[in-house]
């Protein structure tokens, strides 16, 4: 995933880089250019406040017309945009009508870029009051959505500790404790473990990145490779992939529900989430059309 722990240490070993006393105009902070120079940013600015479908394997833009007719249309569909970073997502599905109809039909179901466990601890951060309303006596009784919250927890929270134990090895060498290093080790065990066995290329990639720790466990060694890992090669290779499926399996089951999916727009642009999902239509025999957008801040036209 695009993570918020990402940028969060960028920024904090950018401040110490510009603090030190021994910087010159010229040097670079290199955990800072690896990550530049890894950025999962390829899909070109334009293409990101634009609204797209599928017409067989072929990604084809929507005009404003065909979006007013295709969100109004009572078909089953799967709407996709980059909003997942935002507090609380899903602010342009409110001015969707086929989205609202399946509110009030019960037949709505929202994906979240976030554990159960953190929506539940704090569901208006994930969820517009619009789409929280609890039946009432004088309200339609169907009236709901069906929440999802489809981050792995345990694999989240490992690939968010090794990030930063990782840049800690860099930024803070002296402050990485035996404890630290254990605790690295067990994370990794718990991830390889959610790879196998279906992704075992990524499996065996993470094992050759830890191996170069060598046996005296040199953590600042591996550790521009493992941030590299953790905060984006996953994401592409396991989360995209995984997260389709998901999806796929529950619009299967469900062939008259509304999918609303929030993700960040990082997720739609390397090795696509919606590009495996178009893919497995066959494989899960399911009718939604496929409706994304890149855009972390959604715009709609006037429906």
């Amino acid at each position: 995933m695009e993570h918020e722990y990402s940028e969060k240490a960028q920024q904090k070993q950018k401040k110490r880089q510009l603090q030190s006393n021994n910087a010159t105009h010229h040097d670079s902070n290199p955990l800072e250019l690896e990550l530049e120079k890894n950025s999962n940013s390829v899909t070109p600015a334009d293409h990101h406040k634009k609204w797209f479908t599928y017409e067989g394997d072929k990604e084809v833009e929507l005009t404003t017309e065909r979006m007013k007719e295709i969100f109004s249309n009572k078909q089953p569909k799967i709407i996709i945009a980059g909003d997942g970073h935002n507090k609380p997502p899903f602010q342009y599905a409110k001015n969707i009508p086929d989205v609202n109809s399946s509110f009030d039909a019960g037949t709505l179901q929202l994906y979240i870029e976030a554990t159960d466990e953190q929506i539940n601890k704090n569901r208006s951060e994930y969820t517009p009051k619009e789409f929280m309303a609890k039946p009432s006596w004088f309200m339609n009784k169907n009236r709901r959505a069906g929440i999802v919250g489809w981050e792995d927890s345990e694999l989240s929270n490992a690939m968010k500790e090794m990030f930063e134990l990782s840049a800690k090895s860099i930024s803070e060498p002296e402050k990485l404790t035996e404890k630290d290093i254990s605790s690295f080790y067990e994370l990794h065990t718990t991830a390889i473990q959610h790879f196998l066995p279906n992704f075992k290329q990524l499996s065996n990639e993470f094992l050759e990145i830890m191996a170069k720790a060598g046996s005296n466990k040199e953590l600042d060694k591996i550790a521009l490779e493992m941030m590299r890992f953790t905060s984006g090669r996953w994401r592409d290779e396991y989360v995209n992939p995984t997260l389709a499926e998901k999806i796929a399996k529950h619009a299967a089951e469900n062939e008259n529900h509304t999918f609303v999916v929030s993700i960040g727009d990082a997720h739609l642009s390397i090795n696509p989430m919606q590009e495996h999902l178009n893919k497995m239509r066959k494989k899960f025999n399911f009718k939604h059309q496929i409706i994304f957008t890149r855009d972390k801040a959604p715009t709609l036209p006037i429906i």
